[in-house]
């Protein structure tokens, strides 16, 4: 007999990532309740969707008149808590509002509706899986990962993965795991100068997602996960440097240092070690000619090179990816994750590919 499909509900499943995991879970057979402000337009993108219905998450009526529109015998295998605004909050333009705006929608609106589907998560145990509530956070939610400004967004995503390691906790003896996702640096209307696409995010986190739904001992309940599943620290210290099974960070310079003359440019020059694949001390160095940040203050980089020698091939995208995910994954520095076109093998044939280049360089 074949098993019933397992059911999920996605909040915010319009537009960008939420839309992308809609389209993920539907073309992956299962009944998926997508759910968004409004609901009519959400039909339109979503025909295929198993049932539509209209949530607002900073609205606590919204989310007890769905909880009451599901029902409790509704099996909810799995919850993503993925709606979420992002407010220009600067030190000198703060206003209470936009605080409790950001606070509402994610951090607030999350905890409550996975209260409100706790009795649809527990109907889903009774198979013996574990349900779960994955919640999309963000590394800006990582206090030891922050760089100024976004004041709201910041101290929301914080709360939420707080929130959710208190859920983990008291949700655990009901079989009900709760994680919390960095989708990463993600192109959507809210970070239009992201350097991944929604389907590259989705595809990851539905991996972290799939393991989290298998492990039986809910071991990772309470966690904090990347979209490649490493974790991510809570306050990151040395100790917690080189996990990665292929390289380590041992050093991070994040000082810039201006008006570097480079190829005879006024720019930055950025270095750190790496210990790539047993190469100790490895010199990285990161060029770019131009100090002006981008919208999410990470500055553009044109050269990347390893011991003088340039990353093959380079290019502005890869070099900019890269420099980013320096600036924001200092645990895991992701060489694979540089647009390469390196994207063939595994991840150890990846890496091998990538310090053979290296070395042509």
């Amino acid at each position: 007999m074949t098993a019933a499909p397992k059911t999920v509900v996605i909040t915010g499943s319009s537009r960008g990532i939420g839309r992308a995991l809609t389209e993920h879970y539907i073309s992956n057979g299962w009944n998926v309740i997508a759910t968004a402000r409004n609901a009519t337009s959400l039909a339109q993108i979503h025909p295929n969707a198993h049932t539509i219905h209209s949530l607002d998450t900073a609205d606590a009526a919204s989310i007890n008149a769905f909880s009451e529109k599901l029902g409790p015998s509704q099996p909810v295998h799995l919850l993503i808590n993925n709606a979420g605004i992002l407010l220009d909050d600067t030190l000198h333009s703060i206003e209470k509002s936009l605080l409790m705006q950001q606070f509402e929608t994610n951090a607030v609106g999350p905890l409550l509706l996975a209260r409100a589907l706790i009795p649809n998560l527990k109907v889903a145990t009774a198979t013996g899986s574990p349900a779960l509530v994955a919640n999309i956070s963000s590394m800006w939610g990582s206090i030891a990962e922050n760089d100024g400004d976004h004041y709201g967004y910041r101290a929301s995503k914080t709360a939420l993965n707080s929130f959710m390691k208190s859920l983990s906790i008291d949700l655990k003896p009901e079989n009900i795991s709760v994680i919390s996702m960095c989708p990463g640096w993600v192109k959507t209307d809210m970070a239009p100068t992201g350097a991944i696409s929604t389907s590259e995010s989705v595809a990851g986190m539905s991996s972290v997602i799939s393991y989290a739904m298998a492990d039986t001992k809910l071991s990772m309940s309470g966690g904090y996960f990347r979209r490649n599943g490493d974790t991510i620290p809570w306050h990151f210290t040395k100790a917690d440097a080189g996990r990665s099974q292929f390289h380590k960070l041992t050093t991070v310079t994040k000082k810039l240092a201006a008006c570097n003359k480079v190829d005879g440019k006024v720019g930055w020059k950025e270095e750190t070690q790496l210990e790539l694949l047993g190469h100790a001390d490895s010199q990285l160095t990161l060029l770019g000619d131009d100090m002006m940040a981008d919208n999410n203050n990470v500055p553009t980089a044109t050269a990347i090179e390893v011991d003088g020698k340039a990353l093959t091939p380079v290019s502005l995208p890869m070099a900019e990816q890269f420099l980013y995910t320096l600036y924001t994954d200092p645990m895991v520095i992701a060489l694979e994750a540089m647009q390469t076109g390196i994207s063939h093998g595994t991840r150890a044939q990846r890496q091998a590919l990538l310090l053979a280049s290296v070395a042509q360089g």
